[in-house]
């Protein structure tokens, strides 16, 4: 009589926990660019459709060349925003003190996070992240969404315990900003770029 074969097992997924998510579960995921931990729970979502990849490329190389000594422009770095929360912005300027090597970023040392809105995050990117950032004490936000006649921004600085916009920049017009560092971006022609 033959023996019976043991049943070949299908490895776990990494995604495959009881929760609630810690800080040290989550960082044993494998690379991610979007698998975000928010309170023991992870906010997954797609990678952006091109024209959000491209306006975020355009938007971090822009204020790349605008930035002040002392300060670094990245896309897609994690920050730790609070116990248990580590989010990734699709871009963050934060201190150049912060070593290069680090896994994540202290929201202590990000002077700016920007988001560029998708369909599939915009509510999160318009209520949850702002909550969060604020609470992280991250100085200012932007968030670019896209409307019929193109890309829109939308600069805010914390004001004690939330934002308050401070300028609106619709298609055509530039984005100023003054802090962390001068810029102005024509979101508008970035995104034209070729």
């Amino acid at each position: 009589m033959a023996q019976a074969q043991p049943a070949e097992t299908v490895p776990a997924s990494p995604l495959d926990r009881t929760l609630p998510w810690t800080e040290e579960a989550y960082l044993e995921l494998p690379e991610h660019p979007r698998i975000e931990l928010l309170d023991g729970s992870l906010l997954v979502s797609p990678v952006g459709l091109p024209r959000h990849q491209w306006m975020a490329v355009q938007t971090r190389s822009a204020l790349h060349a605008s930035r002040s000594h002392g300060l670094r422009v990245f896309g897609e770095i994690n920050v730790r925003v609070g116990p248990g929360r580590i989010f990734i912005p699709d871009v963050a300027v934060v201190d150049a003190s912060v070593s290069l090597d680090t896994l994540v970023v202290d929201a202590a040392d990000v002077r700016l996070v920007g988001e560029i809105a998708s369909p599939s995050t915009l509510v999160v990117d318009r209520a949850v992240k702002p909550r969060v950032y604020a609470d992280a004490g991250i100085p200012h936000l932007l968030r670019i969404e896209f409307t019929p006649d193109g890309p829109v921004g939308l600069l805010s600085v914390l004001d004690g315990t939330d934002y308050r916009l401070v300028q609106r920049a619709e298609p055509g017009t530039e984005l100023r900003l003054e802090e962390p560092f001068t810029a102005s971006l024509d979101l508008a022609a970035l995104f034209a770029a070729t």
